[in-house]
């Protein structure tokens, strides 16, 4: 994890400053989506896949997800819970349920961004035991400035995407099927792949796939399980299945995934 970490602005919420490390590993929380503000230039590996990156960005991480990054000029980062007062935040379903997870931004709002999340951390410690509205207010002008805001969704698709991605998130490590999240929210699968459609973030079946992967992935490099109780972790009931599946996903057998990962000294 990211050292010099500090929690207790609220029950729920974590504010991150590290601007000295020359590397390291973010894995982000079980319960917290995790918005990081990252000036940088050179390759960053976010959920094991490396991206090469030159100057301003906001990333949007989804709960256990994974960032390495070295030698970057700034990072900030700010997590909080999902909860029902963010179910209709403008932005929040195109930031955190988009294919992409991070985006550009220009010079000119790394500053203003930077300062919203330190009020962010000013509001929150003068309430220690609830989001305050002008917080939730501050990070409603976050989502506006990056480049995944729209301002037009509508609230019946976005209450859907929110509820689709909020029970994957609950339930990806048992339940792997469209249907099951479909029979949940009460609304056809094709439905709710028309809405994804529709705001032009990653289909349904691709996000409950990704997921999975990311925490097999996760799991395989900074857990020191065996691949069989990893596969039972994450709703396998049969090891060479889950072979086959995270091979077809990946390229690699898990052996091949770990060991290359560790070779190259990935893992903090």
């Amino acid at each position: 994890m990211f050292s010099n970490r500090t929690r207790g602005f609220i029950s729920d919420v974590d504010i991150r400053v590290t601007p000295h490390l020359v590397t390291n590993s973010l894995i982000t929380e079980p319960d917290l989506f995790t918005l990081v503000l990252l000036k940088h230039k050179g390759d960053i590996r976010l959920n094991f896949e490396t991206i090469t990156v030159s100057g301003t960005y906001l990333l949007f991480l989804c709960p256990n997800e994974v960032l390495e990054v070295s030698g970057y000029e700034h990072l900030t980062t700010i997590g909080f819970p999902e909860r029902p007062d963010l179910r209709n935040t403008e932005g929040f379903i195109h930031a955190y349920g988009n294919i992409d997870k991070f985006f550009p931004i220009p010079e000119a709002f790394y500053e203003t961004i930077e300062q919203s999340i330190y009020r962010i951390k000013e509001f929150s410690e003068k309430r220690p035991l609830q989001w305050d509205e002008k917080a939730i207010s501050i990070l409603k002008d976050i989502f506006r400035l990056s480049l995944t805001y729209t301002g037009k969704l509508r609230s019946s698709e976005h209450s859907i995407i929110y509820d689709f991605i909020s029970l994957v998130h609950e339930h990806y490590t048992m339940h792997h099927q469209m249907s099951y999240y479909a029979k949940l929210l009460k609304t056809p699968s094709k439905s709710i792949t028309e809405k994804f459609n529709a705001l032009g973030v990653m289909n349904p079946h691709s996000y409950i796939k990704q997921r999975i992967v990311t925490e097999a992935k996760r799991q395989l490099l900074y857990t020191h399980k065996n691949v069989k109780t990893i596969c039972f972790d994450i709703g396998f009931n049969d090891p060479a299945y889950f072979a086959r599946f995270f091979k077809k996903n990946t390229g690699m057998t898990t052996k091949e995934f770990r060991s290359n990962y560790k070779k190259n000294n990935y893992a903090s």
